[in-house]
């Protein structure tokens, strides 16, 4: 996902997804049922009790089509949930300022990265979700620069 892809992002639960895995850390399990699989999210700290010999969870399994989204909260469009998201960026020590800018019309939301700019989006929700992932990128970028 490169930077462009990140700033055009629309709200909605794939950017939901995305943030809850990429940000949240979040992780993706596969529950194996007598009805089938379903993938859902499993939030960090908490332990999945369902496992037996016949069926159990696969972990990493992320395939389209079997996700249960109900578990993810709408980082992109509600409020509290988005605030989740600036709480845990400066508990990694991330630190940035959230504005209005009303010299755009209709007026937008700007996330101010120190080094990265500015993000912006039409509501805040959805302002903080692109500058989540921009920070992920840009750290994930660093460590593979480190490595090589």
């Amino acid at each position: 996902m490169n930077a462009e892809q990140i700033r055009n992002m629309e709200a909605g639960r794939e950017l939901d997804a995305l943030v809850a895995e990429r940000v949240m850390g979040r992780k993706w399990y596969t529950m194996v049922t007598p009805g089938g699989e379903r993938s859902m999210m499993h939030e960090p700290g908490h332990v999945l009790i369902y496992l037996t010999e016949k069926y159990g969870l696969v972990p990493g399994r992320t395939e389209i089509g079997f996700v249960d989204m109900s578990s993810i909260p709408a980082y992109s469009t509600d409020i509290g949930a988005a605030w989740e998201v600036v709480e845990r960026l400066l508990e990694m020590g991330h630190y940035f300022s959230l504005h209005p800018n009303c010299f755009y019309q209709p007026p937008v939301w700007g996330v101010h990265l120190d080094v990265l700019g500015v993000v912006r989006a039409n509501t805040l929700p959805l302002a903080v979700c692109r500058a989540a992932l921009a920070i992920w990128r840009a750290e994930l970028l660093a460590l593979m620069e480190a490595k090589s």
